[in-house]
């Protein structure tokens, strides 16, 4: 009885340690997918807001000292298409 006591003891540790093993795997796919779109959106970000300076230089709309609220409005009624 003491040998099938301790293999069922062993064979629910093992039971455990492989849901532990699961739950940080699945953790760790959690992390890394968090990551991946983390660093997506960064570059979209970067992307847009070089082709807003490209389309700025390109209107002349960045010839002014500093940042102006107005020009954003002007870019926005602006038709830009090419």
């Amino acid at each position: 009885m003491r040998v099938s006591r301790s293999e069922q003891q062993l064979a629910e540790q093992k039971g455990e340690d492989d849901k532990d093993f699961s739950e940080q795997l699945e953790g760790l796919k959690e992390r890394e997918r968090r990551k991946v779109l983390r660093q997506k959106k960064k570059e979209e970000d970067e992307a847009y807001a070089l082709a807003r300076a490209a389309r700025r230089a390109r209107l002349g709309l960045d010839q002014g000292g500093g940042d102006d609220d107005d020009d954003d409005e002007d870019l926005d009624d602006m038709d830009l298409s090419d």
